[in-house]
């Protein structure tokens, strides 16, 4: 076992391979499918989480890069995109993002680094950092479980995540801890080597040729948001060849949040049987802004949704409105005259015209 260079110069090597920076591969990637507007993939490469926002991402198929670009780096995106259009990879048109012949070769030479947008990010990410900090402390039960050597450094972990690995292990007897293991040998094996190296570096702050005490001995968090979006994705490919794994994942899913607190306490009086209007008073808050907690809800909880309170021929009607095009909402109200369409009809009208999100 040993431990080589920094996970961060391995990535930033991989990258330089195209000459490109995180966030110039982040925007070419993000518009090799659909042409989108400047403004708006910003914002979905920031994470904006308004209802609208969420359906643009939706709509353009871009969830692999939903919130992928650092705030850190915001400032940059100008400057970045810029660049990539005078250098021919991305042009522009009619307020709209294309990717060229050029963009897309460059893009795909790094085969390695292409072949890592899963749509189920959007979701994963926002539990990003409980994730590397579970499988750290997972990592480290398991080592004391086969009774290696001790640590001379343990592993910090927020006191919640501790209670998450109990009740883990409480609701979990026979996971088999072996299986897990081998498993991930298993399906690294079929994977590009560079993969591995991604995940186990992000475990523990360095390229590690393996899993043994030394790596739980390395620990270190990493600073580089970048890196953060590679182990991820490297992640989520696991998860469809090892079983354990997406056990693991669907269990983390069911007790880290994946909204705030805010949007958390909305749906929670929506589920207790609270109508809008009553979550209205009692929050203190806008019928919008209730549309929109309960929406962003839906759109990252697929066994909630509340589409049933709303009337499913006046949804249909707006989607032969918008058959032709996308209308504005005063538009949608005077064509319904409907002057108090609540926007969550309009919103879930484009979502069913869109096919819905992948993982509901």
């Amino acid at each position: 076992m040993h431990c080589s260079r920094s996970i961060l110069k391995y990535i930033g090597s991989l990258l330089s391979e195209v000459k490109m920076q995180f966030t110039e591969f982040l925007i070419v990637g993000s518009v090799k499918e659909h042409p989108v507007k400047i403004n708006t993939l910003k914002h979905i490469l920031l994470g904006k989480r308004t209802s609208f926002q969420l359906l643009e991402t939706l709509t353009n198929r871009q969830l692999a890069y939903f919130g992928s670009l650092p705030y850190s780096r915001s400032q940059t995106y100008g400057k970045e995109m810029q660049g990539l259009i005078e250098e021919g990879k991305i042009y522009l048109k009619d307020q709209q993002l294309y990717l060229s012949d050029t963009g897309k070769k460059c893009y795909e030479e790094s085969k390695i680094l292409y072949r890592l947008g899963d749509y189920s990010f959007m979701r994963y990410s926002a539990i990003q950092k409980n994730l590397l900090e579970f499988y750290k402390l997972f990592l480290q039960y398991l080592s004391y479980k086969k009774k290696e050597k001790p640590f001379n450094r343990h592993i910090p972990a927020s006191y919640f995540t501790l209670q998450v690995l109990r009740r883990f292990c409480k609701e979990e007897p026979d996971f088999d801890t072996d299986q897990f293991l081998q498993e991930l040998y298993t399906a690294f094996d079929s994977f590009y080597n560079e993969w591995g190296d991604i995940f186990w570096g992000q475990i523990s702050g360095f390229e590690i040729a393996g899993l043994s005490d030394q790596v739980l001995s390395y620990f270190s968090p990493l600073i580089e948001e970048s890196s953060d979006w590679f182990f991820l994705q490297v992640l989520l490919k696991l998860e469809r060849k090892c079983p354990s794994v997406k056990k693991i994942n669907q269990f983390l899913l069911r007790f880290f949040p994946l909204v705030s607190e805010t949007v958390l306490s909305t749906s929670r009086l929506y589920r207790q049987g609270m109508s809008v209007n009553d979550i209205c008073q009692f929050r203190r808050i806008k019928p919008s802004t209730v549309y929109d907690h309960l929406f962003e809800y839906q759109f990252f909880y697929p066994n909630f949704t509340f589409i049933s309170s709303h009337d499913k021929g006046i949804i249909q009607e707006i989607q032969k409105l918008e058959e032709a095009g996308k209308l504005s909402f005063d538009q949608l109200k005077e064509a319904l005259s409907y002057p108090k369409l609540p926007y969550s009809y309009v919103l879930f009208a484009r979502m069913e015209t869109k096919g819905g999100v992948p993982w509901i």
